[in-house]
């Protein structure tokens, strides 16, 4: 069974991005099947046809026609211009087999031009971005949201 499908709308200019991060998942991928094949698999899912201004989808129609084929039971998104830890995918999976509907957690990001930690819950509000505190933010696009409701609502993603 797929537990979790990774998702990323990439456009052809970013295609070294897109290679690096890429690269990264799949090793992570043929490590989880390997190391740990009890949790789930898990798929990479990838549009990376014209950008809108070249006759191709909008990011948000990409993300739309990547959530309709993700056969996970959770799926999240990935930017190609992220960059990942090196246990991301075994965590997110782990927090995934705790079957809530929304898998939130804390992270160690790079907002414009510093480094902070975001804490994502349902919970909180939306602090505005700061080096010098945990920011607290409602659930981003990188959080595993149930296929199901992503599914339901994907006029919303």
């Amino acid at each position: 069974m797929v537990i979790l499908s990774v998702l990323i709308p990439t456009i052809p200019g970013r295609a070294l991005m897109f290679t690096q991060l890429y690269q990264e998942l799949m090793r992570q991928v043929t490590y989880m099947q390997t190391v740990h094949p009890t949790l789930g698999q898990i798929e990479v899912l990838v549009d990376d046809s014209a950008r809108f201004i070249d006759g191709g989808l909008s990011i948000g129609k990409k993300r739309e026609a990547l959530v309709q084929r993700a056969n996970g039971k959770y799926l999240n998104f990935c930017d190609d211009d992220d960059r990942i830890a090196p246990n991301y995918l075994e965590t997110l999976v782990r927090l995934c087999q705790h079957d809530r509907d929304v898998v939130t957690f804390r992270n160690f990001t790079r907002l414009d031009n510093f480094w902070t930690i975001v804490d994502m819950s349902l919970f909180f509000p939306n602090d505005d971005a700061s080096p010098a505190f945990t920011v607290r933010r409602k659930p981003w696009h990188i959080c595993p949201v149930r296929s199901l409701y992503a599914n339901l609502f994907r006029s919303l993603i």
